[in-house]
């Protein structure tokens, strides 16, 4: 056992369960999944970030209004994390609704508001993440009103 000087330098009283807890807590810690970097998982996945550029300007089209948005630079000055996040978006909503003009249809039957084509095309102007995000607020919000309403009855 090290010495009282020792334990006090450590930070942990002489003899307490504290210190050993903490010694405990550290080995646990150690234990823990390895958290991957954007960048990791980059090159992992898609060899280089040009891959992964390349890779989503092949799903998107220009009627995407995404090369509009970005400006002179384009998509290899996006971040890692962000470029992660659009593909995956991308390829969730091309894999449940095939455009996103089927999702805006989708976020418009959710709303009742199918047949409004101003709000439709006002609708299509927006990016995909606001799409996105909205159509799953509206379903959240549809789920529970219709809890509510099997629970009234």
């Amino acid at each position: 056992m090290a010495s009282p000087e020792k334990d006090k330098k450590a930070g942990k009283k002489a003899g307490s369960k504290a210190g050993e807890k903490k010694a405990e807590k550290k080995e646990k810690a150690g234990s823990k999944r390895v958290v991957r970097t954007p960048a990791v998982v980059v090159n992992e996945r898609f060899e280089t970030k040009d891959g992964l550029v390349k890779e989503i300007e092949k799903l998107t089209a220009k009627k995407d209004l995404l090369a509009e948005r970005l400006g002179k630079g384009g998509l290899i000055r996006v971040s890692n994390a962000k470029l992660l996040r659009l593909h995956g978006l991308i390829t969730d909503v091309s894999a449940k609704f095939g455009s996103r003009a089927a999702l805006v249809d989708s976020y418009l039957e959710t709303v009742g508001r199918s047949k409004d084509q101003p709000y439709r095309e006002k609708l299509l102007k927006y990016t995909l993440g606001r799409i996105w995000d909205m159509h799953q607020a509206a379903k959240r919000r549809a789920a529970r009103a219709g809890r509510k309403a099997a629970a009234a009855k």
